[in-house]
């Protein structure tokens, strides 16, 4: 039994920021409720990475299971009043309601805290938004505008151009902030009988990044964060240098680390005490002669070479991996962030697994991500005390939707 064992939640997320933050509260025991709408269900349901698990939307496309795994599925209208009515006969039981709808959609809906709060006074009503900035919050976005309205992306890549990262960043953080909040908000529940409105805004997840900052970003008029690719703009030697079949991190980051570092890694023994070299301050101002040398050196190894060399001499520093590299390691050894769950189609597939270890109550992945609408019977009896024939009579109006 995972530590959010009894607490309800229904889910009305989409996409990647709240099912992130649900999926996390479902591993750790917490039963999660998908409400789709009967005339469109959640996005990620279309959305396939790769042509390998292509699927049917009412199975779900790799997206889906790889992030709705312990989720269940009920089908509703909700855009009419009848659907709507059987919404609020669940938020009876419910504990939690987590959205990251467009800004207003929630309200119009009659799901916002504020149209909720006296009718059910323990519900945590959570949402994730886009914009915090006072003249945005009404505008829809996705993580990529985000990236580029916190600071993120003009912070990324080389100096002469910003560049994306990678992955779907303030996606994934906001979730987990979501997590943070409503545990938070769980936590003040239990001492007062209340529940309250947790808010988390994506651009402000996004510049929280830059926590360390603030103080220069905010204070220093000539400070800026600049773009330095794969190097740090903060110390020197820190960052990515070029081997003879890749890269390498590096990062000798104390007066004992770069002395062990010039006298095996890069055969300048002398630098440990010359007035230039010794000091951060001289080396971030000599980077360029710094960096020369290190990538002179380091054209002569593989990076596996370089690593181990660094290794043995208790010097921190890494290869650099592609993500699908670093998870096929972490599935031969067993490690916890990959799970399996098994497919109606394809059999066992692997998704992401967990990174918070719980030694008295862990978590678990228990199922695969449901079917559009394979829990509406189930839920409507159990949460929302529905007898047999109101269920086949509101499936008979079109107002829920049961797997067929």
């Amino acid at each position: 039994m995972g530590p959010l064992e009894g607490i309800k939640v229904l889910d009305f997320s989409q996409a990647l920021a709240g099912p992130c933050c649900t999926s996390i509260l479902a591993d750790y025991g917490a039963e999660v409720i998908k409400v789709e709408n009967i005339k469109g269900s959640e996005m990620t349901r279309h959305v396939n990475l790769s042509k390998k698990y292509e699927a049917a939307p009412e199975i779900g496309g790799d997206s889906f299971w790889a992030i709705c795994r312990n989720k269940y599925s009920i089908s509703v209208d909700t855009r009419s009043p009848e659907g709507m009515e059987v919404v609020y006969r669940l938020l009876e039981n419910a504990d939690i309601l987590v959205s990251n709808y467009r800004p207003g959609t929630t309200k119009a809906m009659g799901i916002d805290y504020e149209t909720l709060k006296d009718k059910y006074p323990r519900l945590i009503c959570a949402e994730i938004g886009a914009f915090a900035e006072k003249e945005r919050q009404a505008e829809p976005a996705f993580d990529a505008i985000i990236q580029a309205a916190s600071g993120v992306m003009d912070s990324t890549g080389e100096p002469a151009s910003p560049s994306k990262v990678g992955f779907s960043i303030t996606d994934v953080v906001s979730g987990l902030f979501l997590v943070q909040g409503v545990m938070f908000a769980l936590y003040n529940r239990e001492k007062t009988g209340r529940g309250q409105n947790v808010d988390v805004r994506m651009q402000d997840a996004g510049m929280y990044f830059f926590s360390q900052e603030v103080v220069d970003l905010l204070g220093d008029p000539n400070y800026r964060d600049e773009r330095c690719g794969g190097r740090s703009n903060m110390a020197c030697p820190n960052g990515a240098a070029k081997t003879k079949d890749g890269y390498i991190i590096i990062n000798p980051g104390n007066p004992k680390l770069w002395k062990t570092f010039c006298e095996e890694i890069i055969d300048k023994p002398e630098w440990v005490d010359d007035p230039v070299f010794s000091s951060a301050i001289g080396r971030m101002e000599n980077k360029e002669e710094v960096w020369k040398v290190i990538e002179d050196k380091f054209a002569n190894y593989t990076s596996e070479e370089l690593y181990q060399k660094m290794k043995a001499a208790s010097l921190p520093s890494s290869p650099i991996v592609t993500s699908k590299d670093a998870y096929k390691k972490a599935k031969e050894e067993g490690r916890q962030i990959v799970s399996t769950v098994k497919h109606p189609i394809y059999g066992d597939i692997d998704v992401a697994g967990f990174v918070v270890n719980l030694s008295e109550t862990p978590a678990s992945v228990r199922k695969g991500a449901p079917y559009l609408g394979e829990d509406t019977v189930r839920v409507l009896k159990e949460m929302g005390g529905y007898k047999e024939e109101e269920i086949k009579d509101l499936e008979s109006r079109g107002v829920i939707r049961t797997k067929e």
